[in-house]
Parts: structure tokens; sequence; C-alpha cells
């Protein structure tokens, strides 16, 4: 049983616009991580107190 060539590039379409939304989660994060390399570039964090593990351990930093 043959479809109707309308049919299947309405289905071609659908699927085509569901996947041209997909990539916005990938932007979200990389927009994130930049933003995040921002902040220690300015010196908002403090990467050596954060990537310390003794500070997750409950033991003060020497």
């Amino acid at each position: 049983m043959d479809e109707p060539l309308s049919d299947w590039a309405e289905r071609r379409d659908a699927r085509i616009g569901e996947l041209r939304a997909v990539p916005v989660d990938a932007n979200r994060r990389l927009r994130a991580l930049h933003e995040l390399q921002d902040l220690v570039r300015d010196g908002a964090l403090d990467t050596g107190l954060l990537l310390d593990k003794r500070n997750y351990r409950g033991e003060t930093a020497r």
C-alpha cells in the first residue's frame, strides 16, 4: 500500500522540525560553560578552593 507523496513529505517535515529543536539544550550547556569560564577569569570563583578535595571532606584547607 503506497502512501501519497504529500503525506510522506508532511511526516518528513515534522521529523525535521523536531530534530532542529534538539540542539537548543546543547547550546545552553555550551553557553553555561562559557559563562563559567568568564566567572573564573574575572576572579568571581576561587578554583583552587573548589578543586581542593579537603573542602568536601569536612577538613579545613591547610
